[in-house]
């Protein structure tokens, strides 16, 4: 298990990402949703929003999230599909949060 800033920095490395925004700053705290994965039918309950980024890949937004009942080790980044249609509002204000770090840096 490594700390919260090795945690980050491998984070902020991935391959498939670039300009990616994390910090604890723009956190926003989850209340009873779930991210869906598709490939096995499972749900998995998120603790937090706390990054932003784009993929390589297709140039799509991804949210880092830590998953409710797992170190940080298990964050992933998640694309806006995976998420439940209840955690719109929720994006939203990590939108704004993370406008207003941008716009205040």
């Amino acid at each position: 298990m490594g700390s919260a800033l090795e945690n980050y920095f491998r984070a902020a490395n991935d391959p498939l990402i670039c300009n990616p925004l994390l910090t604890t700053e723009i956190e926003v705290i989850v209340e009873q949703t779930f991210v869906k994965d598709t490939s096995r039918n499972d749900t998995f309950d998120v603790h937090s929003i706390y990054g932003i980024e784009q993929s390589v890949v297709d140039l799509s937004l991804r949210y880092r999230v830590h998953w409710y009942g797992f170190d940080s080790t298990s964050d992933t980044w998640e694309p806006i599909e995976s998420f439940d249609k209840d955690m719109t509002d929720t994006l939203c204000r990590f939108h704004y949060r993370v406008y207003n770090h941008c716009h205040y840096c």
